[in-house]
């Protein structure tokens, strides 16, 4: 009897340790590079309760919120919790993750995951994945994972090894960029993704409609039970918005509607909503140089819109900037210098007619050199 119990739990043992070797080598060498999920894998990078303001979302946020410049004009700090495509389903754990390791002054929440046109967009496997892969093992992700409606097998969300173990030319960077981030300690840029090029968006689609169309049957649902869960745990520190977008499609009308019937929901939860995409002229937008893509503000469009969301963080909500160690400052300062050499550098590039997309990787100082 003793031998089996003494068999059973080495078993036990041996099986646990493999699964710990198995999440330390996909975390180390099988991570995709995807701009957006480092900037979720980063965020845990940031020292336990030193940020001022997280913001939640897809790709509008990492492009068009820069916080070096936060952090120079207004003494914040700031990051953008984001990712590509970014949909409502991960909202609520992404919220636990913030409250887990920040106590920010505000959270700001942009809701483009909640108006996608269907079910099949707001339920898109590879969406999913931009924060599930990306993000570490807790009781959040097991949670989210397991009621999730994506039809892939929902071990290989626990162990993206079994997704991506034919990625091997992924190897050398997934390394490399561990090696470099979790060197650091921190990530230089906080998670700015731009271009260097221009579009020109003066014949843009309708955005002032006061018109609305109903969301789809889940993004209403999403949205909803998050709504009901900031009720639920009294979180009154989060303001919902609309990023500004450029796009010439006449259908992106149908999606301004939608977000007229999301603003209606979280108004009538109590919670206020900022629509960026109807105050241009308060926003000093240049539909001819402020995008770099339709749905995406260039480095132009960055600063004006950074520079406008603290104000409205400082002046009416009253974040303001909390006490830092000597080593944050240097971290801070650092981004600050970063950023705005990154700034001069993508400036270089339109210069020339060089379109190139840009985010943070282990050459970042050898792509700056010069600026």
């Amino acid at each position: 009897m003793k031998k089996v119990i003494r068999g059973s739990i080495t078993a036990f043992v041996t099986a646990v340790l493999i699964c710990i070797l198995v999440v330390y080598v996909q975390d180390e060498y099988f991570v995709p590079e995807d701009f957006g999920g480092w900037t979720i894998k980063n965020f845990y990078l940031e020292d336990k309760d030193s940020l001022d303001t997280v913001i939640i979302g897809s790709s509008e946020v990492f492009a068009g919120f820069y916080s070096g410049l936060a952090y120079q004009n207004y003494g914040i700090t700031a990051y953008p919790f984001a990712s590509g495509a970014n949909t409502a389903t991960a909202w609520k754990p992404m919220l636990t993750e913030v409250r887990k390791n920040q106590s920010p002054g505000m959270i700001v929440l942009e809701i483009d995951g909640a108006i996608f046109e269907s079910d099949e967009m707001l339920l898109n496997e590879s969406f999913f994945r931009r924060f599930s892969d990306f993000s570490p093992l807790s009781a959040e992700k097991i949670s989210y994972i397991m009621e999730s409606e994506c039809q892939e097998d929902k071990l290989s969300y626990f162990f993206p090894f079994i997704k991506y173990h034919g990625m091997y030319e992924n190897i050398s960077f997934s390394h490399m960029a561990n090696q470099y981030f979790n060197g650091l300690g921190y990530s230089r840029l906080r998670g700015i993704s731009t271009c260097s090029c221009i579009y020109d968006g003066t014949q843009h689609a309708e955005l002032q409609t006061d018109k609305t169309l109903p969301l789809s049957k889940k993004s209403k649902k999403y949205l909803v039970d998050f709504l009901e869960y900031c009720k639920s745990e009294k979180i009154d520190n989060i303001i919902f918005t609309r990023f500004p977008h450029a796009y010439k499609d006449s259908t992106y009308t149908e999606t301004v509607c939608r977000k007229n019937t999301a603003k209606q929901i979280i108004e009538s939860y109590g919670y206020e909503f900022y629509d960026f995409e109807k105050n241009y002229e308060e926003l000093n937008i240049d539909f001819s140089r402020d995008f770099y893509n339709e749905g995406h503000l260039s480095i132009y469009g960055a600063e004006k819109f950074t520079n406008h969301l603290c104000k409205l963080l400082t002046e009416k909500y009253g974040v303001k900037g909390r006490t830092l160690t000597d080593e944050q400052k240097v971290q801070w300062e650092d981004t600050v210098s970063t950023t705005n050499r990154f700034i001069k550098m993508i400036e270089s590039h339109i210069d020339k007619n060089e379109t190139i997309l840009f985010y943070e990787k282990p050459d970042l100082e050898t792509t700056l050199s010069g600026f």
